[in-house]
């Protein structure tokens, strides 16, 4: 019997008899675990009494949400793309930007620490700042995010003859390029205080978002595709816990407990939505990287591609429970898609579930999976390879969102699954979910239902689609580890 089989029996004898979740799961997947003490004593962890009771809400709001849906983009920090001004010259109305910081805390400068003047940049700029481990360390410096100079910039074959613009991490979006995030994020929610859950790019970013954990994975594959499909002698780094430090290299597919193993023994429904192995994306299913998901029944069932299947099968009055969505390169933010489809592609997600039967019932939850290598004004509670990463976007839509708020608590990618665990009715995976918040603060599960309006896309629906069903593979001048 496989370690995650024997979990599985764990756990369901554990729930059966009422058995603390925390220690089921011990033996095989306790030495694996890669991130259960991410998170400490700073971060504030209110409202509810955490999963499997469903308590968020006092218990109203899993009989209000009946699906749950996480979309997940690429490469961008929270003052890339809420940094900025308007056409009218003002901030995002009450969030800590860095056209608009708390006071005390920092504002841009180098490592020599020389004032830095923030740039208006285009998502599809052909230019990768550097974003692996050790360069959200340099970037964090300590607290005083003033190290991202120190990084270099990967130039791809679509970039203009000449050097690199200077300082070219201190960069904002141009507005009317994310303006559907924008509108989005003021009618619903957002907040100013999600961080990523340790220093890693995409690949262990992705699993925390399944896991809670990766299994001490850091940074991304040497090879491409990553995870279970990877080729052979393709190496992914993993981590010491107490040193921070590289701990040894292994092939990048593990046997953890996820949120879908737990679906799975209580028969919740879910899918995931990438990209095909054509596709760039296919790098961030992170189900792929997942064996008992991988080479099991779920993939052929449950793992769905490509990325605008979504539209239809909301069309056509099929959501699950529980919905990942993974895009495809054009359609993600990421720099290696020179590309600005991404905001007309999550507002066409979000449009679809707001027109259709499932909105009065639908918490969405759009997101991105590391900072990307940009700029980022407000300094991690924790930071190093086992602490929280740097800021990261974040927008929350649901007819039971307190509208036009802006939450300042702590988040994690944990808090996202501590809500899905919390509303579906399933236990703690153990990890980063259990010490993080369940987003309460985001939430009046009392309020009237927010009539939905559309929003606006800056692309036409026909780019959308196209740009998340036609395959790109890496681009010419990247590496696979981008």
């Amino acid at each position: 019997m496989s370690s995650v089989i024997a979990c599985r029996a764990k756990r369901a004898l554990a729930l059966a008899v009422a058995v603390p979740l925390l220690s089921a799961c011990g033996g095989a997947f306790g030495a694996m675990k890669g991130g259960a003490d991410l998170l400490n004593s700073q971060v504030p962890v209110p409202g509810s009494s955490g999963s499997p009771n469903g308590n968020i809400g006092l218990g109203i709001g899993p009989s209000k949400i009946k699906h749950i849906i996480f979309l997940i983009q690429e490469n961008r920090s929270f003052d890339y793309i809420f940094g900025n001004v308007d056409n009218n010259g003002n901030p995002f109305p009450g969030a800590d930007t860095v056209s608009n910081p708390l006071p005390g805390e920092p504002t841009p400068h180098n490592h020599l620490g020389q004032p830095v003047t923030m740039t208006t940049g285009l998502l599809e700029e052909c230019y990768v700042p550097a974003h692996s481990s050790p360069n959200a360390v340099t970037d964090i410096a300590k607290g005083k995010m003033n190290g991202f100079d120190k990084e270099s910039v990967q130039k791809l074959a679509c970039a203009p003859a000449g050097k690199v613009p200077a300082d070219y991490a201190y960069r904002y979006a141009e507005y009317s390029e994310v303006q559907p995030y924008w509108q989005i994020g003021e009618q619903y929610a957002i907040s100013d205080r999600m961080f990523e859950a340790s220093t890693s790019a995409s690949f262990a970013a992705h699993l925390y978002y399944v896991a809670g954990q990766s299994s001490r994975a850091i940074d991304n594959p040497s090879n491409s595709p990553w995870g279970c499909d990877a080729p052979a002698g393709t190496e992914e780094p993993t981590y010491n816990e107490k040193t921070g430090g590289e701990a040894g290299r292994v092939f990048p597919c593990f046997e953890m407990p996820t949120l879908a193993d737990e679906m799975d023994l209580r028969q919740v429904s879910w899918r995931y939505y990438g990209m095909s192995i054509a596709d760039f994306g296919y790098n961030w299913i992170a189900y792929d990287a997942i064996r008992q998901i991988r080479f099991g029944a779920d993939w052929s069932t449950n793992v769905v591609n490509p990325s605008s299947q979504i539209l239809t099968d909301i069309q056509n009055g099929s959501l699950a429970s529980m919905t990942w969505v993974t895009p495809s390169l054009a359609n993600s933010d990421h720099p290696l898609s020179a590309s600005n489809l991404g905001p007309s592609w999550i507002a066409s997600v979000v449009n679809a579930v707001g027109q259709s039967q499932f909105w009065n019932d639908t918490a969405i939850f759009v997101v991105w999976d590391d900072w990307g290598g940009w700029y980022d004004h407000a300094p991690p509670g924790k930071f190093g390879p086992v602490g929280y990463g740097i800021r990261l976007p974040f927008i929350a839509v649901s007819p039971y969102v307190r509208n036009g708020y802006v939450s300042h608590v702590v988040h994690s990618p944990g808090s996202m699954l501590r809500f899905a665990e919390e509303i579906l009715n399933l236990p703690s995976l153990g990890e980063i979910d259990a010490k993080s918040d369940d987003l309460a603060d985001l939430f009046n599960f009392t309020q009237t239902p927010t009539p939905f309006t559309p929003f606006a896309l800056n692309r036409s629906p026909a780019d959308v689609v196209r740009g998340a069903t036609d395959p790109r593979p890496l681009p010419k001048g990247a590496t696979p580890d981008d």
